[in-house]
């Protein structure tokens, strides 16, 4: 009797964890996909440029007396 009630607590624990893990994943997958972040990278990749020429700029004033 014992080793049923057992095998039903592993059985459900396991189920419980797998649960678990697949939930995280999902959420943890979306967070990292979602449009706006993606959008967020775009922005950043379109300042770029502004801001290498700026630093770049900087870099020359710096050199020169």
């Amino acid at each position: 009797m014992k080793n049923i009630i057992f095998n039903h607590q592993v059985i459900r624990n396991y189920l419980i964890t797998a649960a678990t893990v697949i939930t995280m994943s999902i959420l943890i997958g979306d967070l990292f996909h979602s449009q706006d972040r993606i959008a967020q990278q775009d922005r950043l990749n379109g300042y770029a440029p502004f801001l290498g020429a700026g630093f770049v700029n900087y870099g020359k004033e710096l050199r020169e007396p």
